[in-house]
């Protein structure tokens, strides 16, 4: 499987994991975790083979996903959810700021070096 399949069907599931929990079908986490787990795959094989960007971006990414969980919690301990929708909606947004970040500083990066090389 190409790494960039690895995202797109991992965001597919993601996206078809939030429709079944709205159906409210009961297994819909488990469409959930494979579809994170394949991004955390793209993720890591893209740092380590140097096609993605890491340092702030990767910095960026930690932050979003603590957004998330703490949104999470609010959410389910406060008497209005309305903040931690929030905090959990900001969460997402910098994580996917953050790999789209990665994805064209990486290959900016990587077309730099090949000009240098060649």
């Amino acid at each position: 499987m190409k790494s960039k399949s690895l995202l797109f069907v991992g965001l597919a599931l993601v996206f078809i994991s939030i429709g079944l929990k709205l159906l409210e079908v009961d297994w819909y986490y488990l469409v959930l975790i494979a579809g994170i787990a394949l991004k955390v795959t793209y993720l890591v094989t893209g740092l380590l083979s140097g096609r993605l960007a890491g340092g702030r971006y990767l910095a960026m990414l930690f932050a979003g996903i603590a957004l998330v969980g703490a949104g999470g919690f609010l959410k389910s301990n406060l008497a209005s959810p309305v903040p931690g929708a929030w905090i959990m909606g900001a969460g997402f947004l910098l994580k996917a700021v953050s790999i789209v970040f990665m994805v064209v500083v990486g290959r900016k990066r990587r077309l730099q070096a090949e000009k240098v090389m060649s």
